[in-house]
């Protein structure tokens, strides 16, 4: 385990072992900055391109477990339950967990191989104490959707995954709001010493350029699919959320482009269309 440690130390990601019903779990925590919100641009957040450069160093392990006679497991749990049993991280009243170092800011992989490896057992989960009495992230999510109990469903992240957003009241919170939301994030005193920086390039994070990209669909998007990899890049899903910006922006750019798009062959895009027309009309 010695060397994949160092493996994965050189890789910028912190190592964890632990040894459940007889196997072995390695979990990679990678952590990053968050971006800097700027009202005249598209919100993406650092999470996604951090989540391309772990699942490289995964592929990167993988392929030296294989080489070296490891018998690869299929992993059943969920990672953020596999963090808490490391002992290394506590979860937060917004359902992230929290590090010492890295706060909330890292992203996790797991890969899971045959056998008891001298890892450490698992540890039991702890809750971030300043949570009891603390109050900051549920006042300053856009949602309410923390509070005694996580709502999932009306949380910024979980709304962006349909790309269309039904509800126009939660639609018009999301702002320009792509990819993420971690202003729970920044308010939570786990935080406090994180700094921030701008980390994905500026010309992405244009609205025009993300609407024109989508418009081709896969080709037009390579720019943001290395960024941020093919699942974050499916074009029906991020046209549908650019002209959700520009609609809570009141963006009359591409009006006659928006249009058309009422007759596209993609409901979602017809729908997000209609709303942009009907709010654009009404100013």
């Amino acid at each position: 385990m010695d060397k994949i440690r160092v493996f994965l130390e050189n890789s910028g990601a912190e190592a964890h072992f632990l040894t459940i019903q007889g196997d072995t779990c390695i979990i990679m925590f990678l952590p990053y900055h968050p971006n800097i919100a700027r009202p005249h641009q598209i919100f993406i957040d650092n999470y996604y391109p951090a989540f391309q450069k772990i699942h490289r160093i995964r592929l990167e392990l993988k392929k030296y477990l294989i080489d070296n006679n490891y018998l690869l497991l299929d992993n059943d749990m969920y990672y953020k339950e596999l963090a808490l049993m490391t002992g290394s991280v506590k979860r937060l009243k917004n359902t992230l967990v929290t590090h010492q170092l890295f706060g909330s800011f890292f992203v996790i992989e797991v890969l899971k191989i045959k056998g008891d490896h001298c890892a450490n057992l698992p540890q039991m989960e702890q809750n971030y104490p300043a949570c009891e009495q603390c109050s900051l992230c549920a006042d300053a999510c856009p949602t309410g959707s923390i509070g005694e109990e996580f709502c999932r469903a009306s949380c910024i992240r979980e709304l962006q995954d349909s790309g269309y957003i039904e509800d126009e009241v939660l639609a018009e919170k999301c702002g320009n709001y792509i990819w993420g939301c971690n202003i729970c994030q920044l308010v939570c005193p786990s935080n406090r010493k994180i700094a921030m920086v701008d980390a994905i390039e500026s010309g992405l994070l244009n609205v025009d350029t993300l609407f024109e990209s989508a418009l081709l669909g896969r080709p037009g998007l390579a720019q943001y699919e290395k960024v941020l990899g093919g699942n974050y890049t499916r074009p029906v899903k991020l046209l549908a959320l650019a002209i959700n910006a520009m609609t809570n922006a009141g963006d009359r750019k591409y009006y006659a482009k928006i249009s058309e798009l009422t007759a596209h062959t993609e409901q979602k895009i017809r729908e997000a269309s209609i709303r942009y027309l009907k709010k654009i009309n009404k100013q």
